[in-house]
Formats: structure tokens, sequence, C-alpha cells
């Protein structure tokens, strides 16, 4: 009997310092649905640039220019989507250590439009691509950058992508804020 306790005891101990170990190794997980949202941009930015840290092991460079930025919840949605499908596409296919996010809203206003928008730009110094290449016309290939850009299209924002090979990428994600109140 007395050696069933000390397995016992053993087992606990075992099992607690799994369970540790399970934890410190844990990916990050996704914010869902409102909670996600309720982080604002520069906060959720910021959770992607860990979420690159920890499982892909890719320096993420976040900055934000401050301003409000007022967005639809599915274009929020779909923006947070698509700029952690860019970053991830630089972990798996730009050969480099870093990349960077910059959000920025610009005013179109000065230019004589009405509505703001916001731009994201994710950039990295890699090892780039022909776009003409990896997304052809007929919609062949680079299913990640294709999806991206279809699906921000479809809420009223575009995708510019800027790269050759050898001279890393940028990749603009341009959306509609939505009207302030004033």
């Amino acid at each position: 009997r007395a050696g069933h306790g000390q397995a016992g005891a053993h087992g606990r101990r075992a099992r607690r310092r799994l369970e540790r170990l399970a934890r410190a190794h844990r990916p990050a997980r996704r914010p869902r649905g409102a909670g996600r949202r309720d982080l604002g941009l520069a906060a959720a930015l910021e959770w992607i640039a860990d979420e690159m840290r920890h499982v892909y092991k890719l320096d993420v460079h976040t900055q934000d220019d401050g301003a409000p930025k007022p967005l639809d919840p599915a274009v929020s949605t779909t923006l947070f989507r698509a700029v952690r499908e860019l970053l991830i596409n630089v972990a798996k296919h730009a050969k480099t250590a870093t990349a960077k996010v910059h959000a920025e809203v610009q005013s179109s206003k000065a230019s004589g439009g009405g509505d703001d928008t916001l731009v994201v730009t994710v950039t990295d110094e890699g090892s780039g691509f022909d776009p003409n290449v990896a997304l052809p016309a007929n919609g062949s290939g680079g299913f990640g950058l294709i999806s991206v850009r279809e699906r921000l299209n479809l809420l009223g924002g575009e995708v510019t992508i800027h790269s050759n090979p050898g001279d890393g990428t940028t990749v603009n994600l341009k959306v509609p804020l939505l009207a302030q109140k004033k």
C-alpha cells in the first residue's frame, strides 16, 4: 500500500510538470469575435506580432499613427486575417527573420475626396517574388494573396503588391473607414 501512495504522488508531480510544459509551449490563441474587435487595431496588430514571434520565429515591428480607426466589424475581421496571412507568407517564403506592419489613416479631404481610408502596409526585406508569376491573371497560384485581394475587394478595399525577386515585398491594404460623427 505504501508503494501505491508514492506512485500516486510521483504521477501527480509528473502530470503537473507536463501541464506546465504544455502551457509554456502552447501556441498563442487567436482572439475571436468581439474580443478581437474590442482590442482596437494597434493592439490587434501587436497581438499578431506576438503570435508571429512565438509560432513562426518572425520578428514583426508594428507602427500605428495613433489616429482613430473606426472600422466596420466585417472589414476589421477581414483586415486582421489578411495581415496575419501576409505575415505567415513572409515567415514561410521570404527567407527573412523580420517584417514591418504600419497602419495609418489617409485623409481624402485634402485631395477633395469624401471618406478617409486606412492603409496597412506589410513590408519585408526578404527574397521577394514576381507578382506576375505568383498572381497570374487566370487566378492560378498564390491562393493566399489572391484570397486576401478578393476578400478586401468585396468590402470596398484594395490590395497593391510591390515585389521583385531579391528585393523584398511591400503589400498595401487599403480599406474604408466608417464615417465619424461630428
